[in-house]
C-alpha cells in the first residue's frame, strides 16, 4: 500500500463518516436540544407581546398580538417540519446503505470494478 492509496483510504473514511454519522448527529441535536430551547425563550416573547396588544391600538395591536407571534410560530413549526424531514431521509439513506453492507458481507466475489462492467 502506497502513501497514496493510504490518503486516498482515509479521504473516503472521513467522507462517509461525516455525510451520515456527524450529520444524523447533528439534525437529532437541533430536533431534541435546540429547538425545544429555542421554543422556551420564544414563550415568554410571545406571552409579553400579546400582553403589550392588550393596551396599543391599530397597527401595533394587530403586529403585536397576532402578526409576530404567527409569524415565531409559524417558523418554528417550519423547522420542526424541515428537521422531521430531513431526519426521515438520514434515516433511509441509511437504511439503504446498510442494507449494501450486507448484501456485500457474504458475498465471496469482488466487487465488480467499472472498468470489468
Amino acid at each position: 500500500m502506497t502513501i497514496e492509496e493510504f490518503k486516498n483510504q482515509m479521504a473516503e473514511t472521513a467522507k462517509e463518516f461525516f455525510t451520515t454519522t456527524a450529520k444524523g448527529a447533528i439534525v437529532s441535536g437541533l430536533r431534541s436540544t435546540v429547538l425545544p430551547a429555542l421554543k422556551e425563550v420564544a414563550d415568554p416573547f410571545v406571552a409579553k407581546l400579546k400582553a403589550d396588544a392588550a393596551t396599543e391600538s391599530g397597527w401595533v395591536k394587530f403586529r403585536d398580538g397576532v402578526f409576530l407571534p404567527g409569524l415565531i410560530f409559524t417558523a418554528f413549526w417550519l423547522l420542526e417540519k424541515l428537521l422531521d424531514k430531513m431526519s426521515a431521509a438520514d434515516n433511509t439513506a441509511t437504511a439503504d446503505a446498510d442494507s449494501q453492507d450486507k448484501a456485500q458481507e457474504g458475498s465471496d466475489a469482488p466487487a465488480a470494478q467499472p472498468e470489468q462492467a
